[in-house]
């Protein structure tokens, strides 16, 4: 029997933690058959690894895709987002990919896509699974106010690729590193136990890198955060933690 538990996949909303975890529990059989044939091939060629891309630009074991092959949504676009800014040589960009008439903007951070729960993506469903922060407009309109469209991105030299001249998604695909997400609610009394809820927290996130084949002590924390909930008692927050390797390979 194959069971999917909403916890795993995190978040707070409700519905989008249902959401995603009856799309995982509609992929599961899909995504056993192609990670058997996937691990099938890479057998044939020798020693090698078995890794899946992740929506929020990091990759997966098969285990772990075979278990929550939800996570691995949207991972075109934050490959895609990663891959052009490998090829520009850039951790920190803004990145618009122009494919016919559409204009698709995105940033990557600190060499990882910039992503967030609670994105619709391309099913137009909201998921507590982490997805790629993109803004979608025409082409037209971008080239005729650029400024309004790339207002508060983190530079004024954004990097504008046409979609089709390279694969930019398998190039992402090939440069990705581990990361791990968790995003939850916690009860803290006092700063202090807040702080020690944050730490074991961060310890999970990394223990979720460190099981994914990295080089031992190279996990990092990219974002911590910790934000009081007004609706529910005091003393309620949640905390959102995600974690990475700590450098492309």
């Amino acid at each position: 029997m194959r069971v999917s538990l909403s916890h795993e996949v995190g978040g707070i909303g409700l519905l989008v933690r249902e959401t995603a975890a009856v799309l995982n529990a509609a992929l599961m059989s899909a995504v056993g058959r192609l990670v058997d044939r996937s691990q099938r091939a890479m057998r044939q060629l020798g020693d090698v690894p078995c890794w899946f891309a992740t929506g929020d630009g990091g990759r997966v074991s098969a285990e772990r895709l075979r278990a929550l092959p939800v996570l691995a949504l949207e991972a075109k676009w934050a490959t895609t987002l990663l891959g052009a800014a490998v090829l520009n040589g850039r951790d920190n960009a803004t990145i618009v990919v122009e494919d016919g008439a559409t204009c698709t903007i995105g940033e990557v951070r600190d060499g990882l896509a910039h992503v967030a729960a609670d994105r619709q993506g391309s099913l137009g469903v909201r998921l507590a699974a982490p997805q790629p922060v993109l803004t979608v407009t025409g082409v037209k309109e971008f080239r005729s106010w650029p400024e309004r469209w790339l207002r508060g991105s983190p530079d004024d030299s954004p990097v504008i690729v046409r979609n089709g001249d390279l694969d930019l998604a398998s190039v992402g695909a090939a440069c990705c590193e581990p990361t791990s997400w968790v995003d939850h609610v916690v009860y803290a009394g006092s700063t202090d136990e807040l702080r020690q809820q944050q730490r074991v927290t961060e310890d999970r996130a990394r223990g979720m890198v460190a099981t994914s084949d990295v080089p031992p002590g190279s996990e990092r924390i990219v974002e911590s955060s910790a934000t009081a909930l007004a609706y529910v008692r005091a003393g309620t927050y949640r905390l959102r933690v995600r974690a990475a390797a700590g450098g492309r390979r």
